[in-house]
């Protein structure tokens, strides 16, 4: 099973903005996942964890 989500499927089940998870994980807001920049790279990566997406859907995180 996979243990992550994406971005866009994060925004589907939320129904938050792809753009305001992104900014909420930049930020440490969001209490499901992290973003990540390595230091040659001008993209971020983005990860959320479906178990911690879960509980904070559920208002348990």
């Amino acid at each position: 099973m996979n243990e992550v989500m994406t971005v866009k499927e994060a925004s589907k089940l939320s129904g938050l903005t792809e753009q305001a998870i992104r900014c909420g994980l930049k930020a440490g807001k969001l209490p499901f996942g992290f973003a990540f920049k390595s230091d040659n790279s001008k993209c971020w990566s983005y990860k959320i964890m479906k178990k911690r997406f879960k509980l904070w859907l559920e208002g348990k995180l």
